[in-house]
């Protein structure tokens, strides 16, 4: 499997994104959405809420069913 280590240093722009209640998860949402990765495979119950096309938001089950099954 392959993957990028992407590290975003500016927030600047950080209201041009989707809401996300935690704010610990702001970058993590930011840096996903600039990398323009295909999946993001999360457990934290804050990004359940953020609704985009891509990333893909995906609980580890829902990763594993759809992409390893």
């Amino acid at each position: 499997m392959f993957y990028e280590l992407f590290v975003l240093d500016n927030l600047e722009h950080k209201n041009k994104y989707p809401y996300i209640r935690d704010k610990d998860d702001v970058a993590v949402l930011i840096s996903t959405i600039e990398a323009d990765v295909d999946i993001l495979v999360t457990g934290d119950k804050d990004f359940d809420d953020v609704k985009l096309a891509r990333p893909k938001i995906l609980k580890a089950r829902q990763f594993f069913e759809e992409y390893i099954e």
